[in-house]
């Protein structure tokens, strides 16, 4: 149960990282877009019947808001640092609060992996989670892919 739950976190927390990098790399594809994709793929990937699917992904991306919104203010305290005479206590205040909302995320992975046992298997809930890392790799190729093809080829002029 345990590496089920920490399985989920990691999963979680690569999910977001992944959507944010390439939300902010990739103008060319807006949330609602990316959620789409990302729909269409999980539910072909891990084979999610349409009723399925209409009970899991509310659930899933009121998840996705609550964790982005979480790594939003984790990122604010980490862009915070950047003064250089800034206190060994105030660098105190802001690892302990970090942690604060890293032991949130911890909670709001276990509530809704709850959530999602109520509506799908344990395969399924697997097979959602192995798609939804191909999903993510999938599209930073596809983005890094675009962006070879935007820049010139490096010259080296020695």
């Amino acid at each position: 149960m345990k590496r089920r739950i920490i399985l989920l976190l990691v999963f979680c927390v690569f999910s977001f990282v992944l959507w944010a990098a390439i939300k902010e790399y990739n103008q060319y594809i807006t949330p609602d877009e990316f959620r789409h994709k990302q729909k269409v793929f999980i539910m072909e990937k891990a084979k999610l019947t349409p009723k399925e699917a209409a009970e899991f992904f509310p659930i899933y991306f009121e998840f996705q808001d609550k964790k982005i919104d979480l790594n939003g203010r984790i990122a604010q305290l980490m862009h915070g640092t950047k003064e250089e005479n800034i206190m060994e206590t105030q660098y105190k205040e802001l690892i302990d609060k970090m942690y604060e909302l890293r032991t949130i995320q911890n909670k709001l992975d276990k509530i809704y992996y709850e959530k999602f046992k109520k509506v799908l298997s344990y395969k399924k809930i697997y097979c959602v989670q192995r798609a939804e890392m191909h999903f993510h790799r999938e599209l930073l190729k596809t983005t890094m892919h675009k962006e070879n093809i935007r820049k010139p080829p490096h010259v080296d002029r020695r």
